[in-house]
């Protein structure tokens, strides 16, 4: 059976044909009657283009050869070659370089006809050889040829689990033939399960006899698939059944192979058609792994098979698109065909072999995380965040494809758990509404070509690793409505171009390294809702300009380095609900203009160097439910006016200079629950009518001079 094998960038094949003239043969040095007339063609190695292109020869020779495997660097061949290739095979290994298969060594050995598995780190192979009860046997063999080591025997050839760590076979086990994995070394066999309908070679019905033509992992390691009589089966690696193939018209011993697509959604099956087509053709079936979903894709002579059969693995991802299945009506819908493609081009580079079901398996408008909308239709979001279990889908480390950007018609672009920089060719994506990137390894520069989407409503970036500083280009927003930056290694100041943003409703940065002051610009943002700048190295004063964002609810500045007074315009922001400036540098007095904010209900104002008398009317504050002025350098008395504050749950004027005695009018705040005036001035009791609130589970009073 003439073999092939893809290299690692899918761009080329290389196969074994049959069609060249044997070099003896055409000499007149080889009998062509009898049983040895089929040698008069000669196996040799040929490469080509996975699109069919650029065919060219790489052995010519008096030995068949055979059954190549392409390591994972792709810079070696391995393959068998033999003058009979069912007496003494040997094993061979060959460098690509340019166009031709330089030979460099041969180890030397009387190995089965089974294609060499090169493990995934490229530095040994496994390999069947002759020997044991069964007539063959794994060895595990250095790259380099050196460190022949016999491991198990077998009736099967050897499968690499993904990371290289464990091999799956078959071997008899009593009387009956089962599937195994052990580790590289030879060591921790362990049964998988018992192979049914196994066929003994031969027809003799002895285990050791059984010739199993195909044991292989999938590509994401969390299926098996094995021949199982005239059928394939598919198990997990704890033996647990996903399914078989139907009879497939044709399937003989001799002319059959199976693999698994790329993203380990499909399996493809070849055989002979007869007698369903011309005798001697070769069909290529590919079907879901539980056998369901069975699909003809590629159909030629015997003599072309390994140039028909190089699209085993990657027919079914290339067609899938624009069979009718994963993409309904593909001709109403080329634009949705072309984003289909891109996926599944994208699909291993994005998940690596994480379990997804972007594949040939399952129509688009099921895949994880696809958002498919319009007439005609295309893809118009991605949201990978969680999958239909909740579980998170995470993208493959150090990827964030540029080519997404050829989804032109994306509109939401939602990742989470995501690793790498973000491409500038984001940019592109005209359409884009939403971005939101967040993790804590994404890194590098945001770029300032987002400044192009001048669609975009959305954009949140969060990641630790992030560099570099908030480009002014994302001032040129004009429709953006939320903006939210995270960083711990984010750097600059906050670029004034942001006060053109005339439609942002809300805005969140968090970036630690974040210095400079805070732009009197953002006092055009008329419209802006929320505003949080916390964590940051920022300094200076809150700029006065900030009493024109009439629309603003949330005011949140804390933890910054920011110094001056609080400004008297914030009385002008009657829709403000919360104010939190807490761990500052503030000084000056508490503006009385504060108690002219009726919607109010959170007041924070803690660790800063505020001075002077708590305003009386705070007591107008009736909405209020936390008040936190301690850690300040407050004086005076405690205001009776607060007794007003009946919807109080949180009353905090710990660590000031507060002189008096406490208010008997506190026992009006009937939903207190936390009283804390440690650390004043204060003198005289505690007035009975606080020690009676019914919600009062703490009250502090240490560190003052009351009597009892």
């Amino acid at each position: 059976m003439a073999a092939f094998t893809i290299a690692p960038d899918g761009e080329w094949v290389v196969y074994a044909t049959c069609e060249y003239l044997h070099p003896q043969a055409a000499a007149g040095q080889m009998e062509l009657d009898g049983e040895w007339s089929g040698y008069g063609h000669s196996y040799e190695l040929a490469r080509i283009r996975i699109d069919g292109t650029a065919k060219l020869r790489l052995s010519e020779n008096s030995r068949f050869d055979n059954f190549p495997a392409w390591s994972p660097d792709g810079t070696r061949i391995a393959h068998l070659g033999s003058n009979d290739p069912w007496t003494d095979n040997d094993l061979y290994s060959g460098v690509v370089v340019g166009p031709n298969l330089h030979q460099i060594e041969a180890w030397t050995g009387d190995f089965v006809p089974h294609t060499p598995q090169w493990a995934p780190s490229g530095d040994s192979l496994a390999v069947v050889g002759k020997g044991g009860p069964t007539g063959r046997v794994i060895y595990l063999v250095g790259a380099d040829g050196r460190g022949r080591k016999l491991l198990t025997e077998t009736v099967s050839g050897p499968s690499w689990s993904p990371d290289g760590t464990r091999l799956a076979f078959a071997k008899p086990d009593g009387e009956t033939v089962a599937l195994f994995t052990m580790a590289a070394d030879g060591t921790d066999a362990q049964r998988v399960t018992t192979i049914e309908g196994w066929q003994p070679r031969d027809w003799e019905p002895d285990p050791s006899r059984a010739w199993i033509d195909t044991v292989a992992w999938s590509p994401d390691g969390s299926m098996m698939l094995y021949r199982c009589g005239w059928l394939y089966c598919v198990v997990t690696p704890d033996g647990m059944p996903i399914g078989k193939s139907p009879v497939i018209p044709g399937v003989h011993s001799e002319f059959s192979a199976a693999s698994w697509a790329p993203d380990s959604s499909r399996i493809a099956v070849s055989g002979d058609s007869e007698p369903v087509l011309n005798p001697g053709d070769i069909v290529v079936y590919t079907m879901a792994p539980d056998g369901s979903d069975v699909r003809v894709v590629v159909r030629g002579g015997l003599g072309l098979v390994a140039e028909q059969a190089l699209n085993v693995e990657v027919a079914a991802s290339q067609a899938a698109c624009a069979d009718g299945y994963v993409v309904s009506q593909p001709e109403l819908n080329p634009g949705l065909v072309h984003d289909c493609e891109t996926l599944l081009e994208l699909r291993v580079q994005m998940f690596g072999h994480a379990t997804v079901n972007w594949g040939p398996g399952s129509p688009i408008a099921q895949w994880a995380g696809v958002e498919i909308t319009g007439t005609p239709q295309r893809v118009t979001g991605l949201r990978l965040t969680t999958d239909s279990t909740g579980r998170q889908l995470r993208i493959h480390p150090h990827i964030l494809p540029s080519a997404l950007a050829k989804l032109s018609k994306l509109q939401v672009l939602d990742f989470s758990i995501v690793t790498g920089s973000i491409p500038p060719e984001f940019g592109q994506l005209i359409n884009l509404e939403v971005l939101r990137l967040s993790s804590s390894t994404l890194s590098g520069p945001i770029p300032p070509e987002l400044g192009h989407l001048a669609q975009l409503r959305e954009l949140v970036i969060w990641g630790h690793q992030l560099t570099g500083g908030i480009p002014p280009e994302l001032g040129q927003l004009a429709q953006l409505q939320q903006l939210r930056i995270f960083g711990d290694q984010l750097t600059g100041s906050i670029p004034g171009e942001l006060g053109q943003l005339t439609q942002l409703q809300e805005m969140h940065l968090e970036v630690r390294q974040l210095s400079g002051k805070i732009p009197p610009e953002l006092g055009q943002l008329t419209r802006l809702q929320q505003l949080r700048v916390v964590g940051t190295q920022i300094t200076g004063g809150i700029p006065p300009e900030f009493g024109h964002l009439t629309e603003l609810t949330e005011l949140k500045l804390s933890s910054n380095q920011l110094t001056g007074a609080i400004p008297r315009e914030f009385g002008q922001l009657v829709k403000l609900t919360e104010i939190d400036l807490s761990f500052n540098k503030l000084t000056g007095e508490i503006p009385p203009e504060l108690g002219h904010l009726p919607n109010l209900s959170r007041l924070d104002l803690f660790v800063n160097k505020l001075t002077g008398a708590i305003p009386r009317e705070l007591g107008h504050l009736t909405n209020l439910r936390r008040l936190d002025l301690s850690l300040n350098q407050l004086t005076g008395e405690i205001p009776v006016e607060l007794g007003e504050l009946t919807n109080l749950s949180r009353l905090h004027l710990a660590h000031n200079q507060l002189t008096g005695t406490i208010p008997a009018e506190l026992g009006r705040l009937v939903n207190l629950s936390v009283l804390d005036l440690r650390e004043n001035q204060l003198t005289g009791t505690i007035p009975p009518e606080v020690t009676r609130l019914q919600r009062l589970n703490d009250l502090y009073v240490s560190g003052n001079q009351l009597t009892e």
